[in-house]
């Protein structure tokens, strides 16, 4: 039960610093897979204006899933799969 103690008081005395730690952590982690998330999305907007060029052309998303569809004319929209 002494030890309990002692790591229980241990805890306390440090528990901001734990938490801001922590909070620092979860923060860096997010910020890391948005930075992911974003260099794949724009990977894959480029794959998709390589395949319709010279055509214009619209990466769209719906959730996690898109899809590449190349103009073929002005009001006409072709999705290629990929």
């Amino acid at each position: 039960m002494k030890h309990f103690r002692k790591a229980w008081d241990w805890l306390m005395k440090h528990a901001v610093l734990i938490i801001v730690g922590l909070l620092v952590s979860v923060y860096a982690y997010a910020n890391l897979q948005s930075i992911e998330y974003n260099q794949k999305r724009s990977d894959d907007d480029f794959h998709c204006q390589t395949l319709c060029f010279p055509q214009q052309h619209e990466y769209l998303y719906a959730g996690d899933a898109a899809s590449c569809w190349c103009y073929e004319n002005k009001n006409t929209l072709k999705k290629l799969e990929n």
